[in-house]
């Protein structure tokens, strides 16, 4: 499967890490670039063959990147989504934040505050630059004491994401799966990819779906 999917074998329960708002966010990016690039594996290798399903190679592939994604859903506070549709929103909003951050100026790493920083700091809060995307600490129930994208940043992630998906990526991992998967696809953004996947519930074999119309 290569390296990246042996790193994950070796730790399966490794959580993200949430203890400051830097390690929130390279939590995340860098969940996403590990799923992602997994996930090319196992699409392009289905897609360049003519089978309509996906063999067990590519399932297994599939199933490593989907731990990735778990530890990059793992940042998000999914406590004000609606419980019944909690799961599916959940995925929608993490891809939704993905495509966001994939086109956005991101401060470097370094810039962003640590544990020790926000020790000193009476907001217990971090804005990314010229977004209302923030990460805040946690303050009570199982998950007190992290810091995690907010509840309010989450629900108002379809509105951020449709303000800026008119914007090109930046380079990285987003970029590389759409301009691999372009061949094969309509589809012009990962976000759409995911509808149009999604759409055929598991059925309709993927090829067919992901060159559905916009």
């Amino acid at each position: 499967m290569g390296a990246i999917a042996q790193t994950l074998d070796s730790h399966p329960l490794t959580p993200a890490d949430t203890s400051s708002p830097r390690a929130t966010l390279r939590s995340f990016v860098s969940a996403l670039d590990k799923g992602l690039a997994v996930e090319l594996q196992a699409t392009r290798s289905y897609l360049s063959s003519d089978r309509l399903y996906s063999n067990d190679a590519e399932n297994r592939l599939r199933a490593e990147a989907g731990r990735f994604f778990a530890q990059a859903l793992e940042t998000l506070d999914l406590s004000g989504l609606p419980p019944g549709f909690r799961e599916v929103l959940a995925v929608e909003q993490t891809i939704r934040l993905s495509e966001i951050l994939s086109r956005i100026d991101l401060p470097p790493f370094e810039e962003i505050p640590d544990h020790g920083a926000m020790e000193t700091r009476a907001e217990k809060r971090w804005t990314i630059p010229n977004t209302r995307i923030e990460i805040s600490l946690i303050e009570e129930g199982p998950r007190k004491g992290e810091y995690m994208f907010s509840a309010r940043t989450v629900a108002r992630l379809g509105e951020f994401h449709g303000r800026v998906a008119a914007l090109p990526y930046k380079p990285g991992a987003a970029q590389r799966f759409v301009d691999a998967i372009g061949p094969y696809t309509s589809a012009d953004s990962l976000y759409d990819i995911y509808r149009n996947l999604t759409a055929g519930l598991g059925i309709v074999p993927g090829r067919w779906m992901v060159n559905m119309p916009s």
